[in-house]
């Protein structure tokens, strides 16, 4: 007789009483003796997957392939199953859930590889509380003090990160899974490299390979910063929020632009000329006093200043043919900006009104490696 949960037939001998006879439980994944009741422990519905994970709350925790009807390869709706079934369509879809294995937070999975592949091992270790945080629902206890709360806009930002990103409108979310993982994954690195923890991001190469913009990134990295910033508030701590001071963070800004307008050049120049720009206009940035709080330059934009101190360098070395353009691109500048800026500065150098120790000069040898 074939119970509505089991179905039986034969297999080889059972230890104990010699019967043939076995009754396989679907949905408990265990394979019994249909005389004695003896239990097969290394019985496993699924072919190369230990019984271990086969039982209780971890059977949730693997993939495993899906037929074309409703569960897994170990679980099928049987004749008789739906017998004297109220509601046999929620019957079908409780039993498809409970043989279905699926694994734990996929897309937070997705997001750590992504992170790991695209910048190492290392950097996928520091950030992974972040990522965590960001891509994983709250706990019950968690949700339950949220939905109580009378603060509307920290109800919100406590609300998860992922699922605010991936619910934007057209335009700031992604237009895919893969893309909406993509900026979730720059969002986390570019906040670790904003706050300290991390060094500075270049988004560039997601903009250029995954097809997604600077105002989605910077858009998710807002909201992981803020739901960041609402756990601290109401006391769910992950880790205190680093901050930096307004000369790490403006190094950083100069740091990451000399490198792009270092990796533009090395595509038009000589190595050994693009290394003497390189360290003329390193010479410059110190003339200024930037990294200080009371830096000559500190109001100017650092990209606009580096492309600016850039263009001065090349003119000094009768070089700059055909590179404003390309330098102003590469800073999202224009080339008309950057040759304005020299000029102005140079004229308030000439005027008095600005010290620039000899920054802005392009005439040869206003700078020697003697004078370091």
């Amino acid at each position: 007789m074939v119970d509505n949960k089991k179905a039986t037939r034969k297999e080889d001998r059972c230890d104990n009483c010699g019967s043939l006879e076995w009754d396989y439980d679907s949905k408990l994944g265990e394979k019994a003796c249909a005389s004695c009741g003896l239990v097969d422990l290394d019985y496993s519905p699924i072919d190369g997957v230990s019984d271990s994970i086969t039982q209780g709350a971890e059977r949730q925790t693997e993939r495993v392939g899906r037929g074309n009807k409703p569960g897994t390869s170990g679980a099928r709706i049987l004749p008789g199953d739906l017998k004297g079934v109220k509601n046999p369509g929620f019957w079908k879809y409780d039993k498809r859930k409970y043989d279905s294995f699926r694994e734990k937070h996929p897309f937070c999975k997705k997001v750590h590889g992504l992170i790991e592949t695209r910048y190492g091992k290392n950097v996928r270790d520091v950030v992974y509380d972040i990522t965590e945080m960001a891509c994983t629902p709250l706990t019950p206890e968690q949700e339950k003090e949220r939905s109580q709360l009378t603060d509307k806009g920290l109800k919100k930002a406590l609300s998860m990160p992922k699922q605010v990103i991936c619910r934007q409108k057209k335009g700031i979310k992604g237009e895919s899974e893969h893309q909406n993982a993509v900026i979730i994954a720059d969002a986390i690195v570019e906040l670790a490299g904003e706050l300290g923890i991390l060094t500075k991001f270049d988004r560039r190469r997601s903009l250029k390979n995954d097809g997604v913009t600077s105002k989605q990134i910077v858009s998710a990295r807002i909201i992981v910063l803020n739901h960041w910033k609402a756990r601290s508030r109401i006391g769910w701590f992950l880790h205190p929020i680093p901050r930096k001071g307004p000369g790490e963070k403006r190094y950083d800004d100069i740091e990451q632009a000399m490198t792009h307008a270092d990796q533009m050049l090395l595509k038009f120049l000589p190595e050994q000329v693009v290394d003497q720009v390189l360290q003329d206009v390193s010479a410059r940035i110190q003339a200024l006093g930037e990294g200080e709080s009371d830096a000559t330059t500190i109001n100017t934009e650092a990209r606009m200043l580096i492309a600016t101190l850039t263009y001065a360098s090349l003119t000094m070395l009768h070089c700059e043919k055909g590179l404003l353009a390309r330098i102003a691109k590469c800073l999202y500048r224009t080339g008309s900006g950057v040759s304005s800026s020299l000029k102005n500065f140079q004229m308030k150098v000439k005027d008095g009104t600005l010290v620039d120790n000899g920054a802005f000069d392009t005439d040869e040898g206003w700078y020697d490696d003697d004078d370091e």
